[in-house]
């Protein structure tokens, strides 16, 4: 059973207000698609509407091209959150207002101790849209990270994921703060997009090439043992 690592946070009324304004960074997103595949993809199109909570899974993860790398800087998820911004928590727990476009690279080049702040509502899961919309895009670069999330293993269930999972736990702890009981909840996103990612990739690679032209082509940002263990899995009856 794994342990949850949640840490429950204090309340925010009490802390001061500042406004601060970052100028908008622009990224660029690309992927490629094969034709001739075996496999089908999963995508996740849930449209978005500002009375209604917001979940990670609503949001598509946009890929930034890149070198090989086996990191998560491989991937920078690009959020198009509203112009009014998100709430970040400083170090000192100030409670700072980040207005314009905030991207998943963005979240990644905040100060040590900087958190985006998100707000739960009733029923347990976040309520405040830009921040929603954000923490989807970052659990979709989390999931996507092979240091994180290896891809080799079987399924999201097997035992061997538990320690991973405990880190992904934390990678989004580091950027976020939440109240610890939407920690399952989170787990459960981060799962679906780990499957879907998966899924992607034997939609995109998995054709009908020689299983080893298939080992030879690497797709970014995957690291090439758990490729190889991927694509055998795939070749298996």
């Amino acid at each position: 059973m794994l342990d949850d690592p949640c840490i429950l946070v204090q309340g925010i009324d009490s802390r001061k207000l500042q406004e601060v304004v970052f100028s908008d960074e622009q990224r660029r997103g690309g992927s490629t698609r094969r034709g001739s595949s075996r496999g089908e993809s999963s995508r996740e199109t849930e449209s978005i509407t500002p009375s209604t909570p917001v979940h990670p899974d609503s949001q598509e993860e946009i890929e930034c091209s890149g070198s090989q790398q086996t990191s998560r800087h491989s991937f920078c998820g690009s959020a198009t959150t509203p112009e009014e911004g998100v709430w970040l928590i400083d170090e000192q727990g100030n409670l700072i207002r980040r207005r314009g476009r905030t991207t998943c690279a963005d979240i990644q080049n905040m100060p040590p101790r900087t958190r985006i702040h998100i707000e739960v509502n009733e029923n347990n899961i976040p309520g405040n849209i830009p921040e929603s919309i954000l923490l989807g895009s970052y659990l979709g670069v989390v999931a996507r990270d092979p240091m994180l999330a290896p891809i080799a293993f079987p399924n999201w269930r097997n035992r061997g994921m538990e320690p991973f999972k405990k880190k992904m736990l934390a990678e989004v702890e580091s950027k976020f703060e939440f109240s610890g009981h939407i920690c399952h909840w989170i787990l459960q996103s981060l799962g679906v997009k780990w499957r879907n990612y998966k899924t992607t990739l034997k939609t995109e690679h998995w054709d009908s090439r020689l299983i080893e032209k298939i080992l030879e082509t690497i797709p970014v940002g995957v690291d090439q043992t758990q490729w190889c263990q991927l694509v055998n899995q795939w070749s298996k009856p």
